[in-house]
Parts: C-alpha cells; structure tokens; sequence
C-alpha cells in the first residue's frame, strides 16, 4: 500500500481552477438565497425604499397600470398574429371594438347615471358607420359570430334563470292571476300587433316581417327593471301594495312569452315558402314543441347529472347549461329550424335550475348564477357592441328613420296604454299605474340578443330583399334600446320616489315581499 507521501501533489494550475470552482459554488449559493428569499426583497425594498403599496391606490397609476396591461395584450396578439394585430389588421379592431366598448360603458355609467349598455351600443354604431370595424367583412368573422352565439346563449340563461318560482308564488299570493298574467301578455301583445301594423303600411314589410318586427320589440329587459325595482323595494317604496314582486314576476313572464312567438315568426319568415294558412299554423306548433322538448330535455341532462360534490360540480353544472344553450342556439339555422334556439334556452336553464334547487346543496359557496353573472360582465360589451355594429346607416334614408322614430314612441304610447288597461280595474292609483307603465318600457337585452338572429337568418338565405330588411329590423331594436332603456330608468329613479308610497319595511313581519328580494339574490346552484 502506497504511503501518502508518495502520492503526487496537485500541480498549481489544478490547484487555481479548484479554487475558483469553490469560489463559484459558494458564491452562488448566497446569490440563489439572496434571489429566493423573501426576506432579502424585503430589505431591497427598504433600502430602495419604493412606496408600491401607496402608488397603487393613486388613479393616475392605476391607469398607467391598466394602459400597461393593453400593451402586453397587443404584444402578445402581434407576436402571435403579426399584421393582423395592427391598427389596419381585422384583430386588432374587433379587440379594440370589445375594449372601447367596455371603456364606453363605464363611463357611460359613471358619469351620465344611466345602464351602461347605451355606451356600449353608441360605440358599435359609430365603429360601423365611421369604417372602422365592419362584422360581414374580415378574417374574424366567424369568430364575431360565435362569439355573438355565446353572449346570446348567456343572456338567455339568464332570463331562465330569473323565473325564480317564489318570485312567481309572491306575485300570485299578492295579486290576482290573471293581473299578473294580463301585465306580462298584453302589453306585449298590442305594442307587437301596433308595431306589425305600423311598419307593413309605412315602411312596406310583408306580413309576416313585420311580425317578426313587432315581437323582437317587445320583450322587456328585467336586466334593465330588476336592479331599480329592488332598490326601491329595499326602501320601501310600493311595499304597502307589493308593486315590486308584481313587476318582477311579470318581466320574467314577458320575456318568456315573447320569445316564443318570435320564434315562431322567424321560423315562418325563412321558411314559410309557398305554405297555406293551416300550414303556418302547424308549422308554428311543430317549432315551439321543438324549443319546448329540447329545452326540457336538455335542463333534465344539466340538472339531473350525477356529479361528485367536489371544487369541480359547479363548473360542470355551468358547462353543462351553457354547453345545451349553445347548442340549440347554433344549430337551429343548420337544421332547418332557424327559429329554435332562445326558447329552448330559457327552458333549459328553468328546469335545470328547479331540479338543483331539489337537490341536496353543494358544499361549494359559488352557484352557477354567480359564474353567468360574472361571465356577462365580459360577453355584455360584446353582445351591444356588436349589435350595434350591424347597424348601417348609409342603406337608410331620412324618411325610413323618421318613420323607425315614429314607431318607437308610438310602441312606448301603446305599452304604456296596455298597462293601463290591465291595472285600472284593480287597487292601484293611477300615480303607481303610470310607475310601471314606465319601469316597463325597459328594453335592452332580449333585443341586442335576438336581433342578430335575424340577420344570420338572413346572410344564410342569401336574400338581398331579406338582408335589408334584417338590417333595417336591427336598426330599429336599436333605436328602441336607445330611447326606451333611459326613459325607464329614469322612470323609476325619478319616478319612484315621486309616484310610490313610502313605507318603513320592518324585515322581520314582512313575509311576501322579503323572500322575494332573498330568493332573486340567492339563486339555485
């Protein structure tokens, strides 16, 4: 065994390289801790001694932060997509359409104190008509489509989902049936006979266009009537006559019922060929057991799938409705059934959401009508924007809009006389009568989320007579959300406190009306 005196020495250049390669390892090991460990940045901070959390809650940064936020989405789109992202590429204006949209809402809400959604539609017309952003044109357009479908899908959920049955029940207890009813049909009914009539002798539609006008005009929007009515409700303003679960529960059943004869309308309109009276007829029916039947069998899929109690079942609750709506919505055209869609939505999302609520609750603290409802803060400046960028004003003239004005405050003039008809009989005065024959003039979403229908309806016919028509159609539900969405929420936050009787709302002898206002918050999950 060789003795450790006869083992050779490192020479000086192994020797040197050793003790860099120490000198590495071990200084990189304090540069890795001073990296990794928080208490290191906290003494940088200090030294540096940057205010990050006092600059935060100044608006100037924080817009100078949201404006950096834009800057990385466009870097990110024009890496990814190249021309396309720049000011003259097709991505770049559909995102910055949905981006100025949104901006236009706030605003609009913020400082003019009225529904956001005004901004949102102004922005789409004037995108259109100043040949910034053009929806029948471009790359994108299949991808504006779809997303149209979904916020369409969306909104309709939502309406299915506002059929609270307590809601109902209150309104029922309170008042008679057939007021309840009478409020959500007939007013419906006449502005749409009013409005059919009208346009088929001022602005030439055939029978069944003008039709299919008359109900895409009016649904009302609870979106618009529910969030006023509840305010004044929690002050105690109709409490004494239980106003607000009358108008509630009505809006709901308004909107159902006027969609589904727009449906039938637009299933006749694009298919009614060279059908006889009888045919029409049966055409209809075949079309709303179609909606019906789907509708059903798809809430009892979404509702009755078994679904293990974990983080994930309420997304897979969420997908499963929205997936449904989609798909009656999408393939209605494709099917033949271009009137299919809404309906089926609408009854989807009631019957999954009364089989959930039968349900043992899950243990999760989010519901499905939370993900909707922040969904539609992304899909509500698209849905307005875009409907408003279908409308073209170079293919109008200055009597077709006079006379689309015309009718617009002409269907304000009938609903508010429907209103009339059906209340003056009961214990209202004619002070709360004339309240909800404003707050009902809300118009908003049933119209920026079927007008568009039309027109697909239309470029997938292939008609020119059709397709103008179609567009002079979304014209006027435009109009309609423009005039008549300020007048009812002016209606009810001037007109509230000055037509309504005030009453102090003791919370815990009120037994109508409160549940009403619990249960509308705390959907089913």
């Amino acid at each position: 065994m060789a003795s450790l005196a006869s083992l050779p020495l490192p020479g000086p250049r192994n020797y040197a390289q050793s003790r860099r390669r120490n000198f590495v390892i071990r200084h990189s090991t304090y540069v890795v801790r001073a990296l990794t460990e928080l208490s290191c940045w906290q003494r940088f901070a200090t030294i540096v001694r940057l205010p990050i959390r006092d600059l935060s809650e100044k608006p100037i940064v924080q817009a100078f932060s949201w404006l950096l936020l834009l800057f990385l989405l466009w870097m990110m789109l024009y890496s990814s997509e190249g021309d396309n992202a720049t000011p003259s590429g097709d991505l770049f204006r559909l995102t910055a359409l949905i981006i100025i949209a949104l901006v236009m809402g706030l605003a609009t809400d913020y400082f003019l104190r009225v529904p956001g959604l005004l901004g949102m539609l102004v922005t789409g017309v004037v995108f259109r008509n100043f040949g910034f952003y053009y929806p029948a044109k471009g790359r994108y357009k299949d991808v504006t489509i779809t997303l149209k479908q979904i916020a369409t899908t969306v909104s309709m959920i939502r309406a299915g989902m506002r059929l609270v049955p307590d809601a109902i029940y209150a309104a029922l207890h309170c008042h008679h049936g057939l007021r309840l009813a009478g409020l959500a049909i007939v007013p419906s009914l006449i502005e749409a006979l009013v409005v059919a009539v009208t346009s088929y002798f001022t602005l030439g539609y055939p029978t069944i266009w003008a039709l299919c006008l008359g109900f895409l005009m009016c649904p009302n929007s609870p979106s618009v009537i529910t969030p006023p009515m509840e305010g004044l409700m929690m002050a105690g303003y109709g409490e004494d006559k239980n106003i607000g679960v009358l108008v509630c529960g009505a809006a709901g059943l308004d909107v159902a019922f006027s969609v589904s004869v727009f449906d039938i309308c637009i299933s006749l309109l694009f298919q009614k060929k060279d059908l006889d009276t009888s045919q029409m007829f049966q055409k209809g029916a075949y079309d709303i057991l179609i909606d019906l039947g789907g509708g059903f069998v798809f809430g009892l899929i979404a509702g009755l799938m078994p679904i293990k109690d974990d983080v994930l079942a309420v997304w897979k609750r969420m997908f499963a409705v929205i997936a449904s709506g989609m798909i009656a919505i999408a393939s209605g055209p494709k099917v033949g059934l271009p009137g299919t869609g809404p309906l089926s939505c609408i009854v989807s999302s009631f019957v999954a959401a009364m089989l959930w609520k039968m349900q043992v609750p899950l243990q999760s603290k989010m519901r499905v009508v939370d993900i909707i409802q922040t969904s539609w803060v992304v899909l509500c400046p698209m849905v307005f924007a875009f409907t408003g960028s279908d409308v073209d004003i170079s293919m109008l003239d200055l009597k077709t809009i006079q006379w689309m004005v015309a009718i617009v405050l002409l269907s304000i003039c009938v609903r508010l006389l429907g209103c009339c008809l059906v209340l003056c009989s009961g214990e209202l005065n004619w002070k709360e009568i004339l309240f909800i024959g404003l707050i009902f003039q809300g118009k908003a979403t049933n119209q920026a989320a079927l007008a568009p229908q039309i027109l697909y309806n239309a470029w997938f016919s292939e008609d020119p007579m059709n397709i103008n028509l179609a567009v002079e159609s979304v014209t006027l539900a435009v109009l309609a959300i423009m005039i008549c969405t300020p007048l009812a929420h002016l209606g009810a936050k001037l007109g509230g406190p000055c037509l309504l009787t005030k009453i102090s709302v003791v919370r815990d002898t009120r037994v109508i009306s409160v549940p009403f206002r619990l249960t509308s918050r705390l959907s089913p999950t």
